[in-house]
């Protein structure tokens, strides 16, 4: 900014000769920056946690706000704060207006705003439990968009093919359970959502059958009893 001094000369009748001065400095400009427009994914949460990415200058304070949100205020040029995903999802208007104002005594406040949009997080089903004697199985998931990725969460799985399908053939760990995820992504939005599918091997079946009795006359009753099995 820049300073200018005043001077006042007083002169009496007696002639004597007084003065007093005064400096005013002028501000510069108070600048508040919001920062550029952006979109969100949202998920599960009741709140998405947003750090603000505001600038200013030669401002003493600055404060955000916006009606919807608690609290309504916060201060500073960086401030984390919880947008609520309800506004969102019940449907309520799917951005916020959040408006910077910065501040300084006697000044004309500076202000700028930002908006911030949601945008819905895809959710595939990966389908399942699957229940298999041994060897490889397909799984069924549904996505809502075309990119999706099928990873194995337990060592030892493997995805034969089709891991950037819906339908992946796998063949499940050693042990008795293999987790799959299913990941699908909106490349529009650069969304993402899972889901898990459990592949669970029954282990070796030994099947028995028994005859009681297993020497009988023409048409004498008998009875068979088979075990091993659940079915």
């Amino acid at each position: 900014g820049q300073c200018s001094t005043f001077v006042a000369v007083v002169t009496e009748v007696t002639g004597c000769v007084a003065d007093d001065s005064v400096t005013i400095c002028r501000k510069n400009q108070i600048i508040a920056e919001a920062g550029a427009n952006t979109s969100i994914c949202i998920n599960d949460s009741s709140c998405i946690t947003y750090t603000l990415n505001g600038t200013g200058s030669t401002a003493q304070t600055y404060s955000w706000f916006n009606a919807s949100l608690s609290p309504t205020t916060y201060t500073g040029v960086t401030p984390k704060i919880c947008l609520p995903v309800s506004n969102f999802l019940n449907p309520e208007p799917d951005s916020f207006k959040i408006i910077l104002t910065a501040s300084f005594p006697n000044c004309p406040d500076a202000k700028d705003s930002v908006l911030i949009s949601f945008n819905d997080y895809p959710k595939p089903n990966a389908g399942g439990p699957y229940k298999i004697c041994s060897g490889t199985v397909q799984l069924y998931g549904k996505g809502t968009f075309t990119t999706q990725l099928w990873t194995v969460l337990t060592p030892g799985g493997l995805i034969i093919n089709g891991a950037n399908t819906v339908n992946p053939i796998v063949q499940p760990s050693g042990s008795d359970t293999t987790m799959f995820l299913l990941t699908t992504i909106n490349a529009a939005t650069g969304c993402s959502g899972s889901d898990t599918a459990l592949v669970i091997v029954g282990g070796n079946i030994i099947p028995t059958l028994v005859a009681n009795p297993t020497l009988v006359c023409v048409g004498a009753p008998y009875t068979l009893t088979a075990s091993g099995g659940s079915n």
